[in-house]
């Protein structure tokens, strides 16, 4: 799933962000926006805002932003033996990938719902 990069945690360029606490993240985070082909079945759907750390190192079962061909994409993180899997949200063949493409976690995120 393709992720567009928004900027720094402190620039809150979504307006859904307005009740979000941000002192509560650190310095090392930035926003994120879920493409269109997030679709509405998986962990993230279209226009959720990601807050993404850039500092932490992922786990199994976090969601990871990483680089792949020049393009951001979220991937579902697998712990196999000592090393991790990383699958795209919304499925796909898991791969393994470098560790200096990872571009950080998935914190949080932020949802726009119908009123």
């Amino acid at each position: 799933m393709l992720a567009q990069y928004l900027g720094p945690i402190d620039s809150r360029p979504d307006p859904s962000l307005k009740f979000l606490d941000l002192r509560c993240y650190p310095p090392s985070c930035y926003l994120m926006q879920a493409g269109a082909d997030a679709g509405v079945g998986g962990p993230l759907i279209e226009g959720d805002v990601l807050v993404v750390d850039e500092a932490r190192h992922p786990s199994h079962g976090d969601l990871a932003v990483v680089m792949v061909d020049g393009t951001r994409e979220v991937f579902e993180t697998f712990r196999v033996g000592p090393r991790f899997r990383f699958r795209p949200v919304g499925g796909g063949i898991s791969l393994r990938l470098k560790p200096e493409l990872i571009l950080g976690v998935v914190v949080s995120l932020v949802r726009r719902c119908a009123a």
